[in-house]
């Protein structure tokens, strides 16, 4: 009992008066902190003993810190990490629409069912002008006629068109749906290897939606049978490559594979060797299976209304590596066009954070360790109120001119116009050959109705991502481009700043905060606070702002090695010490 007393009072003699007053950890405290902050656990029992093995007093010996950057663990720990700050999650986006979307069901004596209760389970497209296409209208009176084929297989087919697998007329079955809806044509099934599925396993696909008809002619000229073309003759091509499978089976896989290409950029710049930098600037990126597939059939089955997902032109340049639908865990390296800048033009950052303004907001927090706060007052018309700036207006759409809301647009304009060549809910560069910078063809006319000859898909992309109405400043400019230019007609502009913006993308705000130090600066602050659970000071007579400088300077002088840095901060007295 005297032996318990007396250590008890050697305890307690180590705690301060006040929960406020600093004290140093012992060895093994720092050790725990070091294992749960760098390998995402607590040591084991062995690693404990090791300190005593090794005649520690008062710290971790350098071998076990390096040990702990150059584990797995770190890199898994790093993942999570940037996870928090870039948010990568897309699983909630939707790529397609039911156009191309294939579903399944199970086809018995007349009725459609989702549970398989002894009936066939056939996939067929979703869409239900599609199935009017190519069946005919519904019967009122039976779920089945008019929405899908029939519980038989299709054998025969139309020897006029080889290899297309188009069903023959005389051997569909034909049913008199009534008055006023007309006949109705029901084709049977056929066998299809689809392309999410490994060689030798095939479904059971209604021989309209499977049919392999590449292109189609309307007078002379010759138009592709991609998957969101809604006529007869068009399926969804060779293996289904021009529809979408189930979700868990396509979808799914490819927005993982799109948080993954974040991740494994993470790693790269972690335990990889790379700097820190390439997380902003560098123009590689690794794709899978899911992704590789989806680049080369059938990134140009968006729907207008949804996620804009067209085909890249800065990538093809490079080349999309080659890759099956089922290659989901090998990865290859592409180069893509220099206007992609690291995560900030990956497609999980810019389904993430769809909108420009967005994806500026989540670059300055993350990276910049700045944020947006509205002012304190109100402006009123003409006000000179923050600093020496020209006098506001109320009635206008340009944001850096308009009373109150200028006092943080005249920042955010010019950087969200660094993303101005991406589309917005979407990840398409926007290139001149099919978005030139000004098309006056997009704006409408006065009575709101478009110029004569404009097609409808071209309709639909101008009031998407034109300034189409023409009242606006500079009608017929790119939305992002509109006040980068005084009219249509010249490229003299409005606001320089988003016009540099505009031109150099997302890596030129990058360059910058790389150059004058406040990327440094900044990531040393976010690691600053994972270590030691708090901000660090930057005021006060308790300032660390003297040590982030210390701290910065050494990433810098690294060449932005990450590991540099965290071990640097590790070895802070700040660190080793509670408070």
């Amino acid at each position: 009992m005297v032996l318990t007393v007396v250590a008890a009072a050697q305890a307690w003699a180590q705690v301060p008066a006040s929960c406020d007053e600093q004290r140093p950890v012992d060895k093994y405290q720092l050790l725990r902190r070091v294992f749960l902050d760098l390998r995402g656990r607590a040591p084991t029992p062995a690693e404990y003993a090791s300190l005593d093995a090794l005649d520690v007093d008062g710290g971790v010996p350098s071998a076990l810190i390096d040990a702990a950057l150059a584990s797995d663990e770190f890199r898994l720990v790093m993942r999570r990490v940037h996870e928090e700050q870039l948010w990568p999650n897309v699983s909630n986006v939707r790529l397609v629409g039911a156009t191309v979307g294939l579903t399944g069901a199970v086809i018995d004596t007349g009725r459609v069912s989702t549970t398989p209760d002894g009936g066939t389970l056939v996939y067929f497209r979703a869409s239900t002008g599609v199935r009017r296409v190519y069946r005919g209208d519904e019967q009122p009176e039976s779920p089945t006629l008019g929405r899908d084929c029939g519980d038989y297989q299709q054998t025969q087919f139309d020897p006029a068109y080889p290899n297309q697998f188009r069903p023959l007329p005389s051997a569909v079955r034909l049913y008199d749906a009534g008055v006023g809806v007309g006949v109705i044509r029901q084709e049977g099934w056929r066998w299809v290897q689809p392309y999410w599925l490994p060689a030798g396993q095939q479904i059971r696909v209604c021989a309209y939606d499977a049919q392999q008809t590449p292109s189609y002619t309307v007078g002379s000229t010759t138009v592709s049978c991609d998957g969101t073309v809604n006529r007869a003759e068009c399926g969804c091509g060779p293996n289904l490559r021009e529809c979408h499978g189930p979700a868990a089976d396509t979808r799914v896989p490819l927005l993982n594979a799109f948080r993954e290409q974040i991740s494994r950029a993470v790693d790269k710049v972690s335990r990889g060797g790379r700097p820190y930098t390439d997380l902003l600037l560098s123009t590689k990126t690794d794709v899978n299976g899911p992704i590789s597939y989806w680049k080369r059939n059938q990134s140009d089955l968006y729907a207008i209304s949804l996620a804009f997902t067209r085909a890249d032109a800065l990538e093809a340049s490079g080349g999309v590596p080659v890759l099956p639908f089922t290659a989901d865990e090998t990865w290859l390296e592409q180069e893509r066009g220099g206007l992609h800048a690291g995560v900030l033009t990956m497609p999980a950052y810019l389904l993430r954070f769809q909108t420009n303004r967005g994806r500026a907001n989540r670059f300055q927090l993350a990276f910049e360790c700045e944020g947006f706060e509205p002012p304190d007052e109100l402006e009123a018309q003409g006000d000179r109120r923050y600093g020496d700036q020209s006098a506001c207006t109320v009635n206008t759409t340009d944001l850096t001119k308009k009373c109150t809301c200028r006092y943080c647009h005249t920042r955010l304009e010019p950087l969200a116009a660094g993303w101005g060549q991406f589309t917005e809910a979407g990840l398409s560069h926007m290139d001149t050959a099919a978005f030139p910078r000004v098309d006056p063809n997009c704006v409408l006319n006065p009575n709101g109705t478009p110029k004569p000859g404009v097609a409808a898909k071209r309709l639909a992309e101008c009031r998407r991502f034109y300034v189409v109405d023409p009242d606006q400043d500079n009608p017929g400019a790119l939305i992002p481009y509109q006040y980068a230019v005084n009219s249509t007609a010249t490229a003299e502009r409005y606001h320089k700043a988003i016009y540099d913006a505009f031109q150099g993308g997302p890596r030129r705000r990058a360059n910058t905060i790389i150059a004058n130090g406040t990327f440094a600066r900044c990531t040393t602050k976010r690691f600053f606070n994972y270590l030691l659970k708090r901000d660090a000071r930057e005021a006060g007579q308790q300032s660390e702002a003297a040590l982030l400088n210390q701290l910065a300077t050494t990433f810098r002088t690294s060449n932005y090695d990450l590991p540099t840095l965290l071990r640097a901060i590790v070895n802070t007295d700040e660190y080793r010490r509670l408070r």
